[in-house]
């Protein structure tokens, strides 16, 4: 095999249980003792058909049904959300009853969650745990930064040798635009300049770097998340007054700053000195079939695939690939607890579900760095014991009731016929379903790009009813957004009667104007409540049978809103 190591993209994209805790603190939803810091405690606030659910559970169950929602935060509606999880907790024990656990579909998502999940505690333990808090000189200098500018010109690289050999050849004496008109390919004197940048809008490496050099000098090669850098700092930029008022408002703002950056400078030094030390070879040719076969997805697939074109692979593609590629074909062979492991092709499919999807079709070499990079951290935290952890067993048991609720929820929904009909005002009463739908009038005209459509918005406003002569022109008319998936976000928060741009779900870029929304009853509520009918009887049987623990204490700590801040006198 050859010796090369794949691309590392740095950057870990998962969510510990303590992350969850400091998202928390960061919104700050009324909790008593919410601080700057995330809280040490977790208390337990109910304890569902023997399973605990914490504070910290609840708040990031709540947090993210807020964002994909867009609903506003209210006691009424924290309350139905505190209901809708422990409805959730007795589906999910009832599923494990009734043997759905050994389905093999929700096994493998079980086995997923379970390596993300012991990888991304494995990280923690080794880089967040280790993290002090920011000292005052450290919050006060980033501040003080934070208010300044450096004028800066770079030289960049996308391999270490390069940039090492041009720094050789500066320290030798070369200026620095000579060095810039050869890299770039002009004699233009603002050859490589970046212009005045700030502390906390470029990358966190190159900040650091030209934050702390000299007005003047230039840097050894900076390894950024986009390659390597040589910076020259040419001047300083500052606001000449600062305000020990100012400071004492934006302190915990600037600390907290501070300390996102030092986690993810200190994440990427460690996942590179990890996986540094892993000795990575890669089986270029197995590679290189990877990527052709990932390439063939964007043709025709073969008649029992899905259609792509979305943000995942769909699993007529994942299919595909299986079968281009035999599974165990080593991708890759790294070290690891003092022996050899193999990445095969079934490993870098497992996963494919949570690799960026952009990165995987288009840098799939680096879309590999990224699962064996997961897959070696999830080996070394089994290695490690972290999955005897207790916040770890907590949080791979609550996944896993939730995983089995959908499950059953979806095998009771598939089956509306025995209905009670004469019982569905209660179901929507029980499920907060609302037999309602919003229709909108509205006309969209596609465009392969974002530069098209900007550059046809002007003429549409100008002259609407123009629209209607362009390539790419449909009109919808009482159309249900539920049925408009693609466009029901742009749809529903348009305003009335102006042509304006949108990015659709499908990746489409199109101008859209909507004449009017309405909300309307379906055609028949029976039928839009009665796949519901069979969780509500068995959820109220569920709350009747199954042993339910609330905390009342901890628990009205998290469903009390936070204060209405009042204005100062």
């Amino acid at each position: 095999m050859p010796t090369t190591a794949p691309e590392m993209a740095l950057g870990l994209d998962v969510l510990t249980r303590r992350i969850g805790l400091a998202v928390a603190a960061v919104l700050c939803l009324g909790v008593a003792g919410c601080a700057s810091d995330a809280p040490e405690a977790d208390p337990v606030i109910a304890v569902v058909d023997g399973l605990e659910m914490t504070a910290d559970d609840y708040l990031r169950s709540y947090i993210d049904y807020l964002v994909t929602t867009g609903q506003n935060d209210t006691e009424a509606l924290r309350q139905r959300h505190f209901e809708a999880l422990v409805d959730a907790y007795l589906l999910g024990a009832e599923a494990e009853r009734r043997g759905l656990a050994a389905d093999s579909a929700l096994d493998a998502a079980s086995a997923l969650a379970r390596r993300r999940l012991v990888g991304a505690r494995y990280y923690e333990a080794s880089v967040l745990d280790t993290l002090a808090a920011p000292a005052e000189a450290d919050v006060r200098r980033a501040y003080q930064l934070g208010t300044e500018q450096r004028v800066v010109r770079q030289l960049y690289f996308t391999d270490a040798d390069s940039a090492q050999a041009a720094y050789a050849r500066l320290q030798a004496g070369r200026p620095f635009l000579e060095e810039a008109w050869d890299l770039y390919g002009t004699r233009d004197s603002t050859a490589g300049s970046l212009g005045a940048v700030s502390y906390w809008q470029v990358d966190d490496a190159f900040a650091e770097a030209a934050f702390g050099t000299p007005v003047g000098e230039v840097t050894p090669p900076v390894r950024s998340r986009l390659g390597y850098h040589i910076i020259k700092v040419e001047d300083r930029l500052r606001n000449p007054v600062l305000s020990e008022d100012e400071f004492a408002r934006r302190r915990k703002g600037v600390e907290s700053q501070l300390r996102l950056r030092r986690r993810r400078l200190e994440g990427d030094s460690f996942v590179r000195d990890f996986m540094g030390r892993r000795n990575v070879a890669v089986n270029g040719p197995a590679l290189r079939a990877l990527q052709q076969a990932v390439a063939e997805l964007e043709g025709d697939p073969p008649p029992d695939a899905q259609q792509g074109g979305g943000e995942a692979f769909t699993p007529g593609e994942i299919h595909v690939l299986t079968e281009a590629l035999q599974p165990q074909t080593p991708l890759a062979t790294f070290d690891l607890g003092g022996r050899q492991r193999v990445f095969t092709v079934e490993d870098y499919l497992f996963w494919l579900d949570v690799l960026p999807f952009s990165e995987a079709r288009n840098r799939t070499g680096a879309s590999l760095g990224r699962a064996l990079r997961n897959e070696a951290l999830a080996q070394a935290g089994e290695a490690a014991g972290v999955a005897d952890e207790p916040e770890v067993r907590h949080e791979l048991a609550r996944m896993d009731r939730l995983r089995l609720a959908d499950a059953l929820r979806a095998r009771l929904r598939a089956d509306s016929s025995a209905a009670d009909r004469a019982r569905l005002g209660q179901v929507a009463d029980r499920l907060a379903l609302d037999p309602r739908q919003t229709v909108a009038d509205f006309w969209v005209v596609s465009f392969e790009s974002r530069a098209e459509a900007e550059g046809a918005l002007a003429a549409l406003r100008a002259s609407p009813a123009s629209a209607e002569a362009r390539p790419g022109f449909e009109r919808f008319e009482r159309q249900p957004l539920a049925e408009a998936r693609d466009l029901a976000a742009a749809v529903r928060s348009a305003p009335l009667g102006e042509p304006v741009l949108a990015a659709t779900g499908d990746g489409r870029w199109v101008v859209l104007r909507v004449a009017d929304r309405a909300v309307e009853a379906t055609g028949d509520a029976a039928d839009a409540l009665a796949p519901f009918a069979a969780e509500a009887g068995l959820i109220e049987r569920l709350r009747a049978e199954r042993p339910i623990e609330i905390h009342e204490e901890a628990l009205a700590a998290v469903l009390r809103p936070p204060p209405v801040p009042t204005a100062p006198r």
